[in-house]
């Protein structure tokens, strides 16, 4: 009599956990498949392994192994509960042991949960930006339109103030009090404008340069000239910065949603499509200790089809729906997009290969 070796004594172990899973799943399984196992286990616990007991056990284990199929043995051990769980996880659901598929699943879930949080906050976030962007570039324009007309206005009513006679008319009066009027108005524009560049700025992370005390409106309204200046050094002051915070608002929010929302919707496709296969495998028994590599791959070639995308999408301050969708298609379906791109590189390599030797 012999011990058994290193590698047998481990597939005896593990063939008990074969064989339990073939008696729970497959009908009529054959009375010698349990004899030559358990005479196997027998044998190597009482260190009377032989020849004829290891054949036994091999023809036994070779048949147990096709009949389980498509589950392997190490896909069965990857559901067997023999990790410890963290402490978060004994403190919600009062386990101590968890298996190497429910640690993955409950991972990639997570993940899941996690990037669809941060992309519906992303994109509240740019819909708020692009808002306020647009917002602040209509009164913008609005500023723009209403100052030609005011210092046009201004300029006839001092080329008339050489003439007494008609600075003393009632029709100069009017004017003077229409042109304070539009003053006014264009000042509560201005008013406008500020508070929406200075959200903007809060909204984009901006250091706003224009302090409230340089700003003010005078007292004396009544001055026309005084009310006059002002509002054209406010206009000066204003308009150009919000023109600034406006570009740099409208970078971050392209640089957001041109590359960084694209690698969250495409590591979002690659890891649904993670968490389906886990709950696939975990139902069909295919689920093996190698599948976590592979779905860390999968979701990292995920991440790297949307960064493509937004690469080779243009730069806009919009979002648009093709781009974003078609980052998480192309996680969700890393290898369909794969296999186009070898199909392009074999339909160009022969091309090549042909200029080169023509």
């Amino acid at each position: 009599m012999a011990r058994a070796s290193s590698a047998e004594k481990t597939a005896v172990e593990e063939a008990g956990a074969l064989l339990r899973y073939a008696s729970e799943n497959i009908e009529n399984l054959d009375p010698s498949l349990y004899s030559a196992i358990v005479e196997a286990r027998i044998a190597s616990e009482s260190e009377s392994w032989s020849s004829e007991v290891a054949a036994r056990f091999w023809q036994a284990f070779n048949m147990l192994c096709a009949l389980a199929k498509p589950a392997t043995i190490d896909s069965v051990l990857a559901t067997r509960p023999d990790l410890d769980c963290g402490p978060l996880k004994r403190l919600m659901s009062r386990r101590k042991k968890e298996s190497l598929a429910e640690r993955s699943s409950d991972g990639y879930v997570a993940l899941l949960t996690i990037l669809i949080t941060i992309i519906v906050l992303l994109q509240l976030y740019l819909w708020i930006c692009t808002t306020v962007a647009t917002h602040t570039a209509k009164l913008s324009a609005t500023v723009r339109e209403q100052i030609g007309p005011i210092t046009s206005s201004y300029g006839m009513l001092i080329r008339s103030s050489r003439f007494p006679d008609f600075m003393a008319s009632f029709d100069a009066l009017k004017q003077s009090e229409l042109l304070n009027n539009n003053i006014d108005r264009l000042n509560q524009d201005l008013d406008r404008l500020l508070d929406a560049t200075r959200r903007l700025e809060k909204f984009t992370f901006q250091k706003s340069l224009i302090p409230p005390n340089e700003i003010a409106t005078p007292s004396d309204k009544d001055a026309l000239q005084k009310h006059y200046d002002h509002v054209v050094s406010r206009e000066v002051l204003i308009v150009p910065h919000a023109l600034a915070v406006q570009q740099d608002a409208d970078l971050v929010v392209g640089v957001v949603g041109t590359y960084l929302l694209p690698v969250l919707f495409g590591t979002m496709g690659a890891t649904a499509y993670v968490v389906r296969a886990i709950s696939e495998e975990i139902r069909n028994t295919t689920f093996s200790t190698t599948s976590p590599v592979r779905h860390f791959i999968r979701v990292a070639l995920g991440g790297l089809m949307g960064a493509v995308i937004g690469l080779f999408s243009s730069s806009t301050n919009q979002l648009t729906l093709p781009p974003l969708a078609l980052a998480f298609l192309a996680g969700y379906g890393v290898e369909g997009v794969f296999g186009l791109f070898d199909g392009l590189i074999a339909r160009l390599t022969p091309m090549s290969s042909t200029k080169g030797s023509g």
